[in-house]
């Protein structure tokens, strides 16, 4: 969702491109340059990987370095320098890596796939550490008999998954943009356009591969270890690195889908019928929507409707269809060049734009539509706070829908780490962005951030106050769109146990070491 969403704000921002100056690599937040040579511990756990994995560790001279560290969508990760960067082409080399950084207790790392996570450190490290970078570790397998893919890790969903299956009349539930990553969409769960059909992308993961923190290559599955599957769907990546997934493939044809613009005259109409698509999905669980809002100014929603080449039928997205877009961008195509519809990403790495994304799941409210406009006007005020002096500054926020049908999907395959049962109802997922320029401006972006927060917080639990009983109580975070910030895992209603599942897989705490949202 993050890359989506930062897609759309980036159209307001189209003259940073030309204004920014050409990314340095030198120097940057957290010390010293390290083309000179890495020092201390990390130095030394550096030079014993690149003893034993010659050709797969690069310094900062190095043009791989170079270009792993530009690999980021936001800016602030390429800040972080890391003493070296290790690019593993096996799951053997990844083995090595984490036995020899066993041995280096106070040496940091990060592990990175697709680079897609906003959030500053978890998965970039300064110089006091290592950065495990897995784009070498990518492509998919299919098997005809099984029909299952195998999936490597480093890739994007687009080129290494998504068009490969499309030709064979298959797809597996994965990123809404081709550009998206793959190791970190997968454990972090996942949501696609064909969610409300199957679930969650990490419902449909059926064995993951991972290196475990004493160095042993294992294959998870729900018949070996169904708690430690369960809490690898969703739970980030604080018991292994994972190399390989294998995942369900479904049926798959033409779709029917695209993007529609409106303006910002069309908004109580727009909101009103947002709420009514909640009860036309539970009907119609093959289509979906994201709806994204430039405050104060427009509009887009993204459609999609899985009909193997047919048009949706009347009254498959509500009362949106009874609303004339300013601009209507949408046909029958296949499903790869749908997800393909949006640049490459390195179209936006030369502007070196810094972003944030702060998340929240509100629970869906019949006849309480108002809660939209709400959190829009939230979230202009506090737009105009972080612009300040500065205009270039955008703002975007998105709601997505999740429907009932994602907690059927989770329990029948085993459930996940967000928790979601077959009684649950459906819930919307907020996520709201910042993209700004220069790194002066990091901490008011933060500190408004939060600030939105607690008052989207203190609106929502008014809402549900007012529901009287009739709203769902149990909202737990979406980590793939989460901050940093954001408590992730004690939102989860099995937090207890997969503490406890966490330490008996780590532990000596080897993962603590790691970036991203910590269990113990």
């Amino acid at each position: 969702m993050a890359p989506l969403l930062r897609y759309v704000s980036l159209i307001s921002l189209v003259g940073l491109s030309t204004a920014s100056p050409a990314p340095q690599l030198s120097g940057g937040r957290g010390g010293a340059s390290p083309a000179a040579g890495p020092a201390g511990p990390a130095g030394a756990a550096c030079t014993e990987i690149k003893a034993a994995l010659p050709r797969e560790v690069f310094y900062g001279q190095d043009k791989a370095y170079q270009d792993e560290q530009l690999d980021y969508w936001n800016a602030g990760n390429s800040d972080l320098k890391p003493a070296c960067i290790t690019r593993p082409t096996r799951k053997e080399s990844v083995a090595t890596i984490v036995k020899i950084l066993n041995k280096y207790p106070t040496v940091k790392f990060a592990v990175k796939s697709g680079g897609h996570d906003a959030n500053d450190g978890h998965s970039s490290i300064g110089p006091e550490g290592v950065l495990i970078a897995l784009s070498q570790i990518r492509g998919t397998t299919y098997d005809a008999r099984t029909r299952t893919a195998l999936v490597k890790p480093g890739g994007n969903w687009g080129p290494d998954v998504v068009s490969p299956l499309d030709k064979l009349g298959r797809a597996v539930v994965g990123g809404r943009l081709g550009i998206v990553g793959i190791g970190g969409y997968l454990t972090q769960g996942g949501m696609s356009y064909l969610s409300g059909q199957y679930g969650l992308a990490a419902d449909s993961v059926l064995e993951f591969e991972t290196v475990l923190a004493n160095g042993t290559i294992a294959t998870i599955t729900r018949e070996n270890n169904p708690d430690l599957m369960q809490a690898m769907r969703g739970g980030g990546s604080q018991y292994g690195i994972v190399t390989q997934f294998k995942l369900k493939t479904y049926p798959m044809g033409k779709i029917w889908g695209g993007i529609r613009l409106y303006g910002a005259n069309q908004k109580k109409e727009l909101y009103e019928a947002l709420h009514s698509y909640m009860d036309a999905q539970e009907r119609n669980q093959n289509s979906a929507i994201i709806f994204t809002a430039t405050p104060g100014s427009s509009y887009n929603i993204f459609y999609f409707y899985n009909g193997q080449g047919s048009m949706p039928p009347n009254g498959t997205f509500g009362g949106l269809e009874g609303i004339k877009p300013q601009l209507d961008v949408t046909g029958i195509t296949e499903y790869s060049t749908f997800l393909g519809s949006i640049p490459p990403h390195t179209n936006f790495h030369l502007s070196q734009i810094r972003t944030s994304f702060w998340s929240m799941t509100f629970p869906y409210i019949k006849n309480g539509p108002e809660l939209f406009s709400a959190v829009e006007d939230a979230y202009l005020a506090t737009a105009k706070q972080v612009q300040g002096p500065n205009p270039k500054v955008s703002g975007t926020l998105a709601l997505q829908s999740f429907p009932a049908s994602l907690g059927k999907h989770s329990a029948a395959a085993g459930g996940n780490a967000m928790g979601y049962g077959p009684t649950d109802g459906p819930r919307w997922v907020l996520e709201m962005a910042h993209l700004w320029e220069g790194r002066e401006n990091d901490q008011i972006v933060v500190d408004v951030g939060k600030a939105l927060m607690k008052t989207l917080t203190a609106s929502r639990d008014q809402s549900i106050r007012d529901a009287r009983g009739q709203a769902e109580t149990y909202l737990p975070f979406f980590m793939n769109d989460a901050a940093d910030a954001d408590n992730v895992f004690a939102s989860y209603k099995d937090y207890a146990k997969f503490k406890v599942l966490q330490k008996q897989v780590d532990p000596t705490g080897l993962w603590s070491r790691s970036g991203g949202w910590k269990l113990n």
